[in-house]
């Protein structure tokens, strides 16, 4: 009876180490995937083009109708699924075959009309990236604006940089703002190639030119 207890023994023993080597594998797996996730930095571009693209499928939704399951489903590629279910909830208006977003200047909740530009800033803390531009601040002439800042903020979801947020503020968002992308240096080699030629291009019509009024001279 020793011996098959301590058979028994020594075989729960593999057991639990097996499971425990398991659950310490699957732990590390998760957590390096976490870090590489959290590591996973956008740029100003990849920001900018992800609020293009929910203006697009905003203009989509403007063409046909449909149930607000499906709008929200056009919108989760880029948009947090509350923020989309909020988003259609503020902008669907109902018609005879389902749900529809009208055309307009001015909608509830949208993204806002910003210029894309050195205008155009992204401020970060804590992992997220807030896009923000500064509208008003006119003091003078009879029309007075106070500073406004239009807000869309974006995290990191699954591994896509989604909008979780849009809104307005008095205050210049918290945060590091983002710098602007250095140009390429291969675009910036090119531009200087490209100038370079047509520098080289002038002297031979410059030496023509000379040589034909000398002719003219002596003949």
């Amino acid at each position: 009876m020793n011996i098959y207890a301590k058979k028994g023994a020594d075989h729960m023993k593999n057991v639990w180490s097996f499971l425990l080597c398991g659950l310490l594998t699957a732990a590390f797996v998760f957590l390096c995937a976490d870090f590489a996730e959290a590591g996973e930095k956008p740029t100003r571009a990849s920001l900018f083009e992800t609020l293009q693209s929910v203006s697009d499928v905003h203009f989509q939704l403007t063409e046909k109708e449909r149930t607000k399951k499906d709008m929200i489903s056009l919108l989760e590629p880029y948009m947090e699924h509350a923020m989309a279910a909020k988003y259609v909830e503020a902008n669907a208006f109902p018609e005879q075959a389902g749900w529809i977003f009208y055309g307009t200047d001015a909608p509830e909740v949208a993204i806002p009309f910003f210029s894309y530009d050195e205008n155009t800033k992204v401020a970060v803390k804590d992992g997220s990236y807030t896009v923000y531009e500064c509208v008003g601040d006119q003091d003078r002439g009879p029309v007075s604006y106070q500073k406004n800042y239009q807000t869309v903020t974006l995290k990191n979801i699954g591994g896509s940089f989604k909008v979780t947020a849009i809104g307005q503020s008095d205050t210049k968002p918290a945060g590091e703002d983002m710098m602007a992308e250095q140009p390429d240096e291969k675009e910036t080699n090119s531009n200087f190639a490209d100038n370079k030629k047509e520098d080289h291009a002038v002297f031979p019509l410059f030496v023509i030119d000379v040589n034909w009024t000398l002719a003219e001279l002596f003949s």
